[in-house]
């Protein structure tokens, strides 16, 4: 049953679920601009009202960048995923030599709902209940929430807010739609995602650290 669920899954129509997609991501940003940015530049304390009126107009002109940043943003991500699954079927052979780059791309654009389900959540929560309470919830599903941040350094906040639930569930989600797309095992799945997209995702979290080393010193 949860195959066939998960089969149907992928042989979705892809231009409707690219589209749905698009809605929700320009949903988001809606949200943020709104709901967080204007706010924040009509709350800023050492600004005076000429400033905060200047910083809305330069805003309201490039506010539509967001709408089109995005979801480039969510492509480049779907893409780096495939590589690391595609890099790591050459390096590694554990999954049929049948499987082609195509198929690598398709299970990684249907995963990424996974991810989008976080900011798409804060989005409901924002408009449900205020930013504070959307902040308060988010929060405690990142490891994050564990650490005092103001005791932390600057590089390590990032990764360990990295390792939270929606990760998590991408990495079963995405476990499970290799299994079926390429008729392997979830363990052989799940041992294929580790040594691929985890990687991914540790040299990701390597190169985001150096950065906010050389910017921090």
């Amino acid at each position: 049953m949860k195959s066939n669920l998960l089969q149907y899954y992928l042989n979705w129509n892809v231009k409707c679920y690219v589209l749905i997609i698009l809605g929700i991501s320009c949903l988001i940003v809606y949200v943020q601009q709104e709901y967080i940015i204007v706010p924040q530049i009509h709350n800023m304390l050492a600004v005076d009202i000429k400033t905060k009126e200047w910083l809305l107009s330069k805003f309201g002109e490039y506010r539509f960048a967001s709408f089109v940043l995005t979801p480039l943003v969510i492509l480049l991500r779907i893409y780096l995923v495939s590589i690391c699954f595609y890099i790591g079927n050459i390096l590694l052979e554990r999954v049929h030599k049948t499987t082609t780059w195509k198929t690598y791309f398709h299970v990684s654009l249907k995963a990424d709902f996974a991810l989008i389900l976080a900011p798409l959540l804060n989005c409901c929560l924002i408009l449900y209940a205020g930013t504070d309470f959307a902040a308060n919830i988010m929060q405690k599903t990142s490891l994050l929430y564990f650490f005092d941040v103001d005791s932390l350094d600057a590089w390590m906040v990032i990764p360990i807010s990295l390792f939270n639930i929606f990760e998590f569930l991408y990495f079963l989600f995405v476990s499970m739609l290799l299994s079926v797309a390429t008729n392997r095992t979830y363990r052989d799945s799940m041992n294929f995602v580790t040594s691929t997209y985890c990687t991914g995702l540790i040299l990701y979290i390597i190169i985001v650290v150096f950065i906010v080393l050389c910017i921090v010193e």
